[in-house]
Order: C-alpha cells, then structure tokens, then sequence
C-alpha cells in the first residue's frame, strides 16, 4: 500500500506556521527535527502523515495527531528518510522539500517499495482530473498498458488502477494549488484484490 501528498508553497493559503502549531498536528511523541524551520517542519509534518493516512486506507476522519513519526533522518540537503506508526502498522518513506512544493511518499511496512512517483504542475482548474488522465497517459505510455481504469476510492478503499487484463496496481494521487502528483506501485508488485 502506497500514499502520497504534496503541500504547494505558493498557495496564498498556506498559513506560515510557529513552533507552538505543531501541537495542532504532533502526538507529543513525534520525532522533533529542528534543524528544519517551524513553518516548513509543520508542512512537512503535514505531508508525511497525509501519505501515511493514504497508505493506510483508514476509514476514520484524518487526524495528524493519531500518526506517530518515529525517526527522520536526512538523506541529503531537504529530503528525508522517514518512518512513522499508525494504528499498530509501521510505515516508511521519504519527504522532500523543493523552493516549489513539499512532497511526502509513505509505504505499508519498515521497508520502502520500488515505487515510481512522479510530481507536477498543473495547467488546469480540473486538478483532480488532470492527475488521474497524467496517471492513465503514464501507465498506456510507460507501463505499455493498453486500457487503463482508474476507479475512484470508496469508504476505506484506495484508488486502484486496473489493467485490461484485470491486473489490479494500487496508485495514491495528490494535488495542492498549482501541483499535483502521483504513486504506483510498479506492475512487478501488483496488489490483486
């Protein structure tokens, strides 16, 4: 399982935030980073346990304060391996900070899976729809899969995409303002339903 989300920067929406507003998102046990500025850890924070609800396929209300990030250790300059606890289900990732977008890419599992990401602008006001046809054009071109579904998330349920073969490839997509994205995990490890 795979969840995604991406915190667009430029959004004239997006409160700047201090260090007393984690308590608004933190379990009072998430690893504290702060080496990372309070306005961008709680948008980091952010992202990394939307992804994680994502993964999860939780049928309760998202609630920040339920996921627990546990460790967070820099990769390189702005972006982190992290891993955090939810509902007694341990997952790992990656969270990035770019000068456009916050972006957090969250597994089932201690283990990252080879998944393939990808994040973009969007040129339309149909953000939504532009991601899942930039899904569908990835998976005909790249994936060389002839028809391409993209069912809708009922209660509990993930998106999926199916294949004409009825493989079934479980995707997460995302979009904020002006950027949108999406996760997959590649036809190799396919989820059958």
């Amino acid at each position: 399982m795979i969840g995604i989300d991406i915190v667009d920067l430029a959004d004239p929406l997006l409160k700047k935030r201090k260090t007393s507003d984690l308590r608004f998102i933190t379990t009072g046990s998430d690893f504290e980073s702060t080496t990372i500025s309070p306005s961008f850890r709680f948008w980091i924070y952010w992202a990394i346990k939307e992804a994680t609800y994502k993964a999860s396929a939780a049928k309760d209300r998202f609630d920040p304060r339920k996921i627990c990030i546990n460790t967070f250790h820099s990769i390189s300059k702005d972006v982190w391996s992290v891993s955090c606890k939810f509902d007694n289900c341990m997952f790992s990732g990656q969270a990035k900070l770019t000068a456009e977008y916050i972006s957090a890419v969250m597994y089932v599992g201690e283990k990252s899976l080879p998944a393939i990401h990808q994040f973009f602008p969007l040129k339309s006001g149909q953000s939504g729809k532009e991601v899942r046809a930039r899904l569908k054009a990835y998976a005909k071109k790249e994936l060389q899969l002839t028809e391409v579904i993209i069912a809708d998330p009922v209660a509990g349920q993930r998106p999926v995409m199916r294949a004409s073969n009825n493989q079934v490839i479980q995707v997460s997509i995302t979009h904020h303002h002006h950027w949108g994205g999406f996760a997959i995990i590649p036809a190799a490890n396919p989820e059958i339903l």
